[in-house]
């Protein structure tokens, strides 16, 4: 194998490094097809492995059937021990009868891209004792896989240093699986996390949930019409309690497939600093500011989700009679009882604003405009 044949470097490049657009199924059968053209091979296997030593997927291919084909992650935990010792001490591990039949061997050539937290290992088995000539054959395939993991390796280095220096909250997972391909350190501190890549997403950073959150917008993303559709929404986590503000977009992640890319900005402290200015001081209801505010992005929320919302108008009467007979301070305290009892009859999600001296709206997202009125019929029942 010529190392100066541009044909050559050109085809083993586009099948090892994850830049390519080809599957593993596609990469196994092809690598296999080259390999053969140097050594006795009658299989091979790809491994897509992560470093806590948890394979994320593996595709096979032998020569009986010349074609490859998925390998179910519980299946391939025999290949553990020793893959874990190759990466160990850094050095290809040759086995010998781990295919159970007489004169097997295997060899491991590792690994062919490995970034920090993920990688790729390729392990052919070979029947019958080897030829002479094949260690100086493999070592011209080995050096194939060695500058391509070196190059590779500084894409990788580049990409986790950019994004483990950004302050923002980042993590990229397989449109199809959920499973977390990329999480950033701000990310992984501010929920706890040591080794999220590889994990579903909602079963590491949601509580809880048995498949896929029903507020998220990855639905949204695949089916938009838009050439690079975003979703920019508000989240209140379950993990930490603290309040997010989410960019999600579509991106082609480093294997050549499109991936679901989750920006967030933790926006607890600013939130607590609006709520501050936009709380009515007397009742604890939004305030006419904070509460258009509030009602903005209610408004938008249920228009994105195709959701009905009811708006309730009410004022109280009499309050300046009340104010001009017993007083201001028992004008307060008359609206105080009044807007507290209004609260102990909202459920999650509702809420109440102050327009003015004695006019409130109350906001019934989810809700249409019969079940509004039922509810303020109780509330109005349980003020009487």
């Amino acid at each position: 194998m010529d190392l100066e044949n541009k044909n050559s470097f050109s085809l083993i490049c586009k099948l090892l490094l994850p830049i390519g657009e080809l599957s593993m199924e596609e990469s196994v059968y092809n690598l296999a097809r080259l390999f053969r053209e140097n050594i006795k091979l009658s299989g091979l296997l790809l491994i897509h492995y992560h470093r806590t030593k948890k394979e994320l997927k593996a595709v096979t291919w032998n020569e009986n059937s010349d074609k490859a084909f998925y390998v179910e992650e519980n299946r391939t935990s025999t290949w553990r021990e020793w893959i874990q010792e190759s990466v160990k001490t850094g050095k290809e591990k040759i086995l010998e009868d781990i295919s159970r039949q007489e004169e097997g061997r295997i060899q491991v050539f590792y690994p062919l891209s490995w970034p920090k937290d993920t990688g790729y290992v390729l392990i052919g088995m070979g029947l019958g004792p080897a030829e002479p000539d094949e260690p100086e054959r493999m070592m011209e395939v080995e050096r194939f896989l060695s500058f391509i993991f070196q190059k590779n390796s500084l894409n990788s280095w580049v990409f986790e240093e950019i994004m483990n220096r950004v302050k923002m909250n980042l993590y990229i997972t397989d449109i199809k699986t959920d499973r977390i391909l990329f999480m950033n350190n701000a990310m992984k501190q501010d929920y706890g996390l040591e080794d999220p890549e590889g994990k579903i997403c909602w079963k590491v950073i949601q509580k809880d949930m048995d498949e896929r959150c029903p507020f998220c917008p990855m639905d949204k993303l695949l089916e938009s019409k838009e050439e690079s559709p975003s979703y920019l929404w508000e989240e209140h986590s379950s993990i930490n309690s603290h309040i997010y503000e989410n960019y999600d977009c579509l991106i082609r992640w480093i294997d050549g497939k499109e991936a679901h890319f989750h920006q967030a900005i933790d926006v607890t402290e600013q939130r607590k600093l609006t709520q501050t200015a936009a709380i009515d001081e007397l009742t604890g209801l939004f305030n006419r500011r904070g509460g258009k505010i509030e009602a903005k992005k209610t408004l938008r929320e249920v228009r994105q989700c195709k959701r009905p919302c009811t708006f309730c108008m009410f004022d109280l009467n009499d309050l300046k009679k009340v104010n001009d007979t017993y007083g201001h301070a028992e004008g307060d305290e008359f609206i105080i009882q009044v807007t507290k009892g209004v609260k102990e009859h909202l459920k999650e999600g509702e809420y109440a604003l102050r327009l003015s001296g004695d006019e409130f709206i109350i906001v019934f997202p989810n809700c249409q405009e019969a079940e509004a009125e039922q509810k303020l019929k109780d509330i109005l029942l349980h003020l009487e």
